[in-house]
Protein backbone atom coordinates (compact mmCIF):
# COMPACT_ATOMS: atom_id res chain seq x y z
CA UNK A 1 0.00 0.00 0.00
CA UNK A 2 2.62 2.28 1.12
CA UNK A 3 4.72 1.79 -2.80
CA UNK A 4 1.34 2.49 -4.63
CA UNK A 5 0.90 5.72 -2.46
CA UNK A 6 4.83 6.51 -3.29
CA UNK A 7 4.28 5.96 -6.90
CA UNK A 8 1.03 8.03 -7.37
CA UNK A 9 2.87 11.27 -5.81
CA UNK A 10 6.05 10.60 -7.48
CA UNK A 11 3.58 10.52 -10.62
CA UNK A 12 1.63 13.63 -9.86
CA UNK A 13 5.32 15.67 -8.66
CA UNK A 14 6.81 14.21 -12.12
CA UNK A 15 4.30 15.58 -13.88
CA UNK A 16 3.42 18.69 -12.46
CA UNK A 17 7.25 19.18 -12.80
CA UNK A 18 7.86 18.74 -16.47
CA UNK A 19 4.42 21.03 -17.02
CA UNK A 20 5.75 23.73 -14.93
CA UNK A 21 8.64 24.03 -17.54
CA UNK A 22 7.46 23.70 -20.72
CA UNK A 23 7.26 26.58 -22.66
CA UNK A 24 3.64 26.64 -22.64
CA UNK A 25 0.77 29.05 -22.16
CA UNK A 26 -0.81 28.83 -18.43
CA UNK A 27 -4.42 27.75 -20.42
CA UNK A 28 -2.27 25.09 -21.90
CA UNK A 29 -0.42 24.19 -19.22
CA UNK A 30 -3.45 24.09 -16.83
CA UNK A 31 -5.35 21.60 -18.95
CA UNK A 32 -2.43 19.31 -19.49
CA UNK A 33 -1.75 19.41 -15.64
CA UNK A 34 -5.55 18.60 -15.34
CA UNK A 35 -5.48 15.66 -17.61
CA UNK A 36 -2.19 14.19 -16.52
CA UNK A 37 -4.04 14.59 -12.79
CA UNK A 38 -7.02 12.60 -14.16
CA UNK A 39 -4.62 9.83 -15.94
CA UNK A 40 -2.70 9.49 -12.83
CA UNK A 41 -6.40 9.26 -10.61
CA UNK A 42 -7.49 6.58 -12.93
CA UNK A 43 -4.24 4.50 -12.89
CA UNK A 44 -4.05 5.12 -9.55
CA UNK A 45 -8.15 3.52 -9.29
CA UNK A 46 -7.19 0.60 -11.34
CA UNK A 47 -4.66 -0.20 -9.57
CA UNK A 48 -6.65 -0.15 -6.18
CA UNK A 49 -9.02 -2.09 -8.00
CA UNK A 50 -6.60 -4.63 -8.77
CA UNK A 51 -5.27 -4.84 -5.40
CA UNK A 52 -8.77 -4.67 -3.58
CA UNK A 53 -10.00 -8.02 -5.90
CA UNK A 54 -6.32 -9.58 -5.37
CA UNK A 55 -6.92 -8.85 -1.50
CA UNK A 56 -10.77 -9.82 -1.70
CA UNK A 57 -9.73 -12.94 -3.51
CA UNK A 58 -6.86 -13.93 -0.89
CA UNK A 59 -9.88 -13.18 1.81
CA UNK A 60 -12.15 -15.85 -0.05
CA UNK A 61 -9.41 -18.56 -0.27
CA UNK A 62 -8.31 -17.98 3.67
CA UNK A 63 -11.76 -17.97 4.73
CA UNK A 64 -12.62 -21.32 2.50
CA UNK A 65 -9.30 -23.03 4.09
CA UNK A 66 -10.43 -21.95 7.20
CA UNK A 67 -13.97 -23.59 6.70
CA UNK A 68 -12.19 -26.94 5.85
CA UNK A 69 -9.86 -27.01 8.97
CA UNK A 70 -12.97 -25.58 11.39
CA UNK A 71 -15.41 -28.91 9.48
CA UNK A 72 -11.86 -31.14 9.74
CA UNK A 73 -11.60 -30.55 13.33
CA UNK A 74 -15.17 -31.17 13.97
CA UNK A 75 -15.13 -34.54 12.44
CA UNK A 76 -12.21 -35.37 14.49
CA UNK A 77 -14.22 -34.12 17.54
CA UNK A 78 -17.24 -35.75 17.14
CA UNK A 79 -14.94 -38.87 16.68
CA UNK A 80 -13.07 -38.65 19.52
CA UNK A 81 -16.10 -38.22 21.61
CA UNK A 82 -18.11 -41.15 19.37
CA UNK A 83 -14.93 -43.60 20.68
CA UNK A 84 -14.66 -42.47 24.14
CA UNK A 85 -18.73 -43.23 24.08
CA UNK A 86 -18.30 -46.21 23.32
CA UNK A 87 -15.81 -47.19 25.64
CA UNK A 88 -17.75 -46.05 28.14
CA UNK A 89 -20.54 -48.16 27.20
CA UNK A 90 -19.02 -50.97 26.78
CA UNK A 91 -17.42 -50.80 30.72
CA UNK A 92 -21.02 -50.15 32.18
CA UNK A 93 -22.24 -53.23 29.96
CA UNK A 94 -19.13 -54.98 31.69
CA UNK A 95 -19.71 -53.84 34.80
CA UNK A 96 -23.07 -54.35 34.56
CA UNK A 97 -22.60 -58.27 34.26
CA UNK A 98 -20.20 -58.00 37.51
CA UNK A 99 -23.38 -56.52 39.77
CA UNK A 100 -25.86 -58.91 38.27
CA UNK A 101 -23.68 -62.00 39.34
CA UNK A 102 -22.95 -60.32 42.64
CA UNK A 103 -26.48 -59.84 43.08
CA UNK A 104 -27.13 -63.41 42.02
CA UNK A 105 -24.86 -64.66 44.72
CA UNK A 106 -25.85 -62.64 47.43
CA UNK A 107 -29.54 -63.97 46.31
CA UNK A 108 -28.10 -67.18 46.92
CA UNK A 109 -26.64 -67.05 50.05
CA UNK A 110 -29.81 -65.41 51.39
CA UNK A 111 -31.63 -68.23 50.31
CA UNK A 112 -29.23 -70.98 51.87
CA UNK A 113 -29.42 -68.35 54.91
CA UNK A 114 -33.06 -68.72 55.06
CA UNK A 115 -33.08 -72.87 54.03
CA UNK A 116 -30.73 -72.75 57.62
CA UNK A 117 -33.18 -70.83 59.61
CA UNK A 118 -36.14 -73.00 58.62
CA UNK A 119 -34.50 -75.93 59.37
CA UNK A 120 -32.92 -74.85 62.76
CA UNK A 121 -36.35 -73.55 63.50
CA UNK A 122 -37.72 -77.16 62.58
CA UNK A 123 -35.58 -79.03 64.56
CA UNK A 124 -36.41 -76.93 67.82
CA UNK A 125 -40.26 -77.18 67.52
CA UNK A 126 -39.82 -80.87 66.77
CA UNK A 127 -37.59 -81.41 70.12
CA UNK A 128 -39.82 -80.04 72.69
CA UNK A 129 -37.46 -78.24 75.51
CA UNK A 130 -38.24 -79.15 79.27
CA UNK A 131 -37.71 -77.39 82.39
CA UNK A 132 -38.24 -78.27 85.45
CA UNK A 133 -37.95 -76.72 88.71
CA UNK A 134 -35.53 -79.76 89.83
CA UNK A 135 -33.14 -78.66 86.86
CA UNK A 136 -33.28 -75.15 87.56
CA UNK A 137 -32.82 -76.06 91.94
CA UNK A 138 -29.69 -78.16 90.87
CA UNK A 139 -27.97 -75.24 89.15
CA UNK A 140 -25.18 -73.90 91.34
CA UNK A 141 -25.96 -70.92 92.59
CA UNK A 142 -23.70 -67.22 91.39
CA UNK A 143 -21.15 -66.54 93.56
CA UNK A 144 -20.78 -63.22 94.32
CA UNK A 145 -17.43 -61.00 93.76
Amino acid sequence: MGRIFTLVIGGIAGAIGGLLFAPRTGKETREQIKSRIDETMEGSFERYGEQSGKLLEMATERGQMLRVKIEDAREQMVSSVDNVADKVREKMGVEAEKAEEAVEVVEEKIEAAKEEVEAVESVELAEPVETSEASVEEAPPEEEK
